[in-house]
């Protein structure tokens, strides 16, 4: 059998080694660009590995259950949260309710409002919502629409985003977000030394093991059933995955993506990474806004992400649909968790786009890998399929999409035209 894999990220190399693995599969990997990994890569500079904005692997995620049964290496650690983590509400800081003893006694909540913070946190362990409700759905059904929110309704909301990576609250799915908060919460994310091209790396080897060829450089013109338009020529091959983006699959296929899926909506942030040479005295290790969309993170102080001595710190903000974020924005969330930072940078990088996932997990799901019904072609990525968000979707997806073209009857994947 002769499979194709289109797009060299963690969702194509993921593919690749599952058709691979399966054994007697020839597998070739065409990625349009002259490096492997996507929005999963790391860029070293000045001894700093910056990823693509803060990273986190879930050890509950299929990801990294999947990386250990491949034995892909993912050397890190869990952060752990202490009295150097905070809650931002008003411009003030406040002792991190990380678990429920120090929900009752960070200064973040007075008086029946610890009563009420503790309901809310038994809601997030033990709460089933309906299978139709957003996460603001279920908060409103929870603490009651109120012109002011709650403080406990803030630290909830506050959880989502960074354990979700989004600002949609009002479209996600409240079943698949929590989830994700359950993730975060009970055995935690690790941090990677080196980044996240540790991941890709290790893929890669992993594909090449198994004997995938891997084109960089190599743009995929048009898909079709049974073959593949690539630098000029037509490849026929058994069956395809296209791991890109929509976009890049109407392209492709000329499929309209809005009809197999009219939610389907970019979610992204805003990120400013700090490489320190040095900190402040009164540095922050994590910080979260309650009432402001903003997350501060000392990653360094967890993985191995910058030279000996120094330090590396995301500041992020998960931007709304059609927000734009100012750089001065995240500067001034800086200014509040580590004051004088700026006489302790070394560089500072900023990315005011940044695509975090193609697609938010809604109550009505996400495209399945063989949404498009084209005989053996199916997708992948962090927008397709319905197990896992971030890097948990792409992987379950890219799993799910080689096994069903591994498993379609031989007249559908002999489809090729001579």
């Amino acid at each position: 059998m002769d499979y194709i894999v289109v797009g060299g990220g963690i969702a194509g190399l993921t593919a690749a080694c599952e058709l691979a693995g399966a054994g007697g599969a020839r597998v070739t990997v065409y990625e349009q660009s002259r490096k492997l990994g996507g929005r999963g890569g790391t860029e070293t500079r000045d001894g700093f590995s910056l990823n693509h904005g803060p990273h986190a692997l879930y050890r509950n995620g299929i990801a990294h259950r999947t990386f250990t049964e491949w034995k892909v290496r993912v050397a890190g650690r869990v952060p752990r949260l202490k009295g150097d983590a905070y809650a931002v509400l008003g411009g003030g800081l406040f002792a991190f309710p990380a678990d429920p003893v120090r929900l009752l006694t960070s200064g973040l909540f007075r008086g029946l409002e610890k009563w009420s913070a503790a309901r809310a946190f038994q809601w997030l362990m033990g709460d089933t919502p309906k299978a139709s409700a957003t996460v603001s759905d279920w908060l409103d059904e929870k603490f009651g629409v109120r012109e002011r929110p709650s403080r406990a309704r803030l630290f909830l909301e506050a959880l989502f985003r960074v354990s979700t990576y989004s600002n949609a609250l009002d479209t996600m799915s409240a079943r698949a977000a929590l989830q994700q908060v359950r993730f975060a919460t009970k055995n935690g994310v690790l941090y990677l030394d080196g980044g996240w091209q540790m991941i890709v790396a290790g893929l890669a080897d992993r594909a090449a093991s198994l004997g995938v060829r891997v084109e960089t450089g190599a743009a995929v013109e048009r898909v079709e059933s049974g073959r593949v338009r690539v630098a000029g020529r037509d490849v026929v091959c058994d069956g395809v995955v296209l791991a890109v983006t929509p976009d890049a699959v109407e392209s492709l296929t000329g499929v309209r993506m809005a009809g197999l899926a009219p939610g389907l909506t970019q979610i992204r942030a805003a990120c400013l990474d700090l490489a320190m040479k040095s900190l402040p005295r009164q540095a922050a290790v994590f910080a979260l806004g309650m009432d402001t969309p903003f997350y501060f993170s000392r990653h360094s102080a967890t993985a191995r992400l910058a030279p000996e001595g120094a330090h590396l710190v995301h500041v992020a903000k998960y931007l709304r649909t059609g927000e734009r974020a100012q750089r001065e924005e995240l500067e001034r969330f800086a200014d509040l968790a580590m004051p004088a930072w700026r006489q302790h940078s070394t560089f500072a990088r900023y990315l005011p786009e940044l695509a975090v996932t193609h697609a938010v997990v809604t109550p009505a799901g996400r495209p399945g890998v063989d949404a498009l019904n084209l005989p053996g072609v199916t997708m992948a990525g962090d927008w397709v399929g319905a197990e896992g968000m971030l890097v948990d979707g792409a992987v379950a997806s890219a799993r799910a999409a080689a096994r069903k073209i591994m498993s379609a009857p031989a007249q559908e994947r002999k489809f090729a035209a001579a």
